[in-house]
Order: C-alpha cells, then sequence, then structure tokens
C-alpha cells in the first residue's frame, strides 16, 4: 500500500519577535538562512509555473476528450495524472518558502519583495517554522507518489502507442506526461534542500533554550598552560649546553718549548725596545 499523504494544513498564525531579542551569535545563521530561501524560491517559482502550464494543457485535452474515451484505460490515467497534479498546486510549495521568508521582515500578509531586499527585522516563533517543516514533509512524499503515478502513465502510454489507434491523442497525452515527471524530479531535488534549511532555524530555537553559542570558540594554549601549575608545565625545547675542552697541544711528559729570544742591538738598548 503507498503511503497516506495528507493535505497542507492551515498554518497558525505566527508571533513575530524583534531582531534584538535574538542572539547576535544566530545573526550570521539568519542571513545564512534568507539567502538560500531567495535563492530556492526563485527556483521554485520556475518549476511551479512550468507544472502549471503543462496540467492546463492535460485539462483542456481530457475535457475534449472525456465523452469519448471516458471508459478507455489511458483516460483512466490521465484523470489520476490531473489529480495528483492538482494536489502539488494545492500546497502552493514556493508559497510555503515565501511565506517564511516573509515573516523575517515583520509583515505575514501579502509579498513585498522589495520589502525583503533589506535587512531583516523580525523572527518568527519555533510553532510556526515546526508547521512549514511538517508540510515540507507532506510535499516531499507527494512529488514522490506524483513522481510514481506519472512512470506509470508514461509506460501505459506507450503501450497504447503500439495499437495505432488514437495516435495522435496519446502521443502527446506522452509527451505531457514526460515533461511533467521531469519536473516532478526537479521539484524533488529542490525540497531536499529546502528541508535542511528549515532545520537550520529550527536549531536556532533549541540553542536559544540551552542558551549555547552557535560556534565555541577553544581557549589558547597560553592561556591553559598558564593556569597550570608550575611543576605541570613542561618546557616545548630542552636546551642542553656542553662545554667542550680542546685537547692541549702539550702532550703528558714534554717540555715546552722556549721561544727564542731575538738579539738586540745597540739602538734597542738605546730607545728601549
Amino acid at each position: 500500500m503507498s503511503p497516506t499523504v495528507n493535505r497542507r494544513r492551515a498554518p497558525p498564525s505566527a508571533a513575530l519577535t524583534e531582531r534584538g531579542s535574538l542572539q547576535k551569535a544566530h545573526h550570521a545563521t539568519v542571513d545564512s538562512v534568507l539567502k538560500d530561501f531567495k535563492l530556492l524560491s526563485r527556483r521554485l517559482s520556475t518549476m511551479a509555473t512550468a507544472m502549471a502550464d503543462e496540467t492546463q494543457i492535460l485539462d483542456r485535452l481530457h475535457y475534449k476528450s472525456k465523452n469519448q474515451h471516458r471508459s478507455s484505460l489511458f483516460s483512466r490515467r490521465v484523470s489520476e495524472v490531473r489529480r495528483y497534479s492538482h494536489r502539488l498546486e494545492d500546497f502552493q510549495i514556493c508559497g510555503l518558502v515565501d511565506d517564511l521568508r516573509q515573516s523575517f521582515f515583520g509583515k505575514m500578509e501579502g509579498s513585498n519583495h522589495k520589502q525583503m531586499k533589506g535587512s531583516w527585522s523580525h523572527y518568527p516563533d519555533e510553532l510556526y517554522v515546526s508547521h512549514v517543516r511538517a508540510n515540507m514533509g507532506s510535499v516531499l512524499m507527494l512529488l514522490k507518489k506524483t513522481h510514481t503515478v506519472l512512470c506509470k502513465a508514461f509506460k501505459s502510454f506507450s503501450l497504447a502507442m503500439q495499437t495505432g489507434a488514437f495516435i495522435q491523442l496519446i502521443l502527446t497525452l506522452t509527451a505531457i506526461t514526460s515533461r511533467l515527471a521531469t519536473l516532478v524530479e526537479e521539484m524533488i531535488e529542490l525540497v531536499k534542500l529546502v528541508i535542511p534549511v528549515v532545520d537550520r532555524v529550527l536549531a536556532i530555537f533549541k540553542l536559544e533554550i540551552t542558551g549555547t553559542e552557535k560556534l565555541t570558540e577553544p581557549a589558547t594554549s597560553r592561556s591553559a598552560l598558564t593556569m597550570l601549575p608550575e611543576s605541570s608545565v613542561k618546557p616545548l625545547v630542552t636546551i642542553e649546553r656542553k662545554v667542550l675542552v680542546k685537547p692541549s697541544a702539550v702532550r703528558s711528559g714534554e717540555q715546552p718549548r722556549k721561544k727564542k729570544k731575538i738579539k738586540k742591538d745597540a739602538i734597542d738598548d738605546i730607545f728601549g725596545f
């Protein structure tokens, strides 16, 4: 049996707190999170727009041919693909990320992209962020189930083309299903990137409760050494000095040679040399 996919739950009202209430050690984390949300939101918006276009084409084909092909197998496959595609639209994946990002700028109603270009001034409560995290988990399950449905529909349409009946319609449905499967696969990878970013926001609340900072620098070795007793402090390098005595040129048993006196002349005697 396939896992049950919950529909999107109504978001609770977010309790916004001013930026000054958050420890300064977490400000850099929030800046990094908002930067990641901005990039992921753009990519999600592009994928959602492309999926909406393909779903709209699929709806038009279904409405035009539902009376003629209502009892056929490929028509039931089309209905299943449409049902899962519309459920993805109801989740509004890009809206979840934009709302969470908007909550850091004070206002929850509407999406003002000009306001989100400045510095963030607030942050949401843990309950609201946990709700977004739960919805992202449900979205990921729904995307995986939708991808499975699309793959089965693609195989069914490929087999139906071999009969040659309604070849133009089935060929168009095969192309749309293939395109949707590719978009859903890319959407799965994006949601897998969004979830760790939301987890980083939740980690801030846990650090706030414990009162610990994000990064703790280790104490320097010099301060640690000064706190130890002198007996336990060992020098890093031991220098040993030795005095080397040169062997004497005079050997034992030998008498030193006397220097020859230079014979003085009369001039040396006069000047005292």
